[in-house]
């Protein structure tokens, strides 16, 4: 998972710098061990990323994404914290439904197509308003000795 996490922050760079967003990476020391396809959980990543990206925008102000690895008991986790306009209780119940979209701009199907990579690697996905503001979290079974 750290290297998923690694990835999604070299993806969104350059963009965030567009929009006046701060990256921030939170990796632990040790790999992260899990069964998956790399690729396609750095696009999920990064929809998730995109849409922050869009949301901090929003604001008019410089903000921060943090991206973070993290192991919590069977689980490896994908957190993704940004400091964005809180979500309504509407919002989070239709985020991974696909074609809504919070966003003029957005299609309302890279939450959608999330939510289904998660599902397919075992997992799941969620968002509430915690962290810097709102946190996305993927959970995926870890992989032990």
């Amino acid at each position: 998972m750290r290297r998923v996490a690694e990835q999604v922050a070299e993806l969104c760079v350059a963009e965030a710098r567009g929009k006046r967003v701060e990256v921030e990476l939170d990796l632990p020391d040790a790999p992260v061990a899990i069964r998956g396809d790399r690729d396609q959980l750095a696009s999920l990543g990064l929809h998730i990323a995109v849409n922050a990206l869009r949301a901090i925008a929003s604001t008019g102000r410089p903000g921060r994404l943090r991206i973070a690895a993290r192991i919590d008991g069977d689980h490896a986790l994908l957190v993704l914290d940004n400091d964005g306009p809180p979500l309504t209780e509407s919002e989070r119940k239709q985020l991974f439904t696909p074609f809504y979209s919070g966003d003029a701009q957005g299609t309302g199907l890279g939450l959608a197509i999330a939510a289904r990579v998660a599902d397919q690697h075992g997992g799941s996905i969620d968002a509430e308003n915690a962290g810097l503001g709102v946190r996305f979290s993927l959970r995926l079974p870890r992989l032990t000795a």
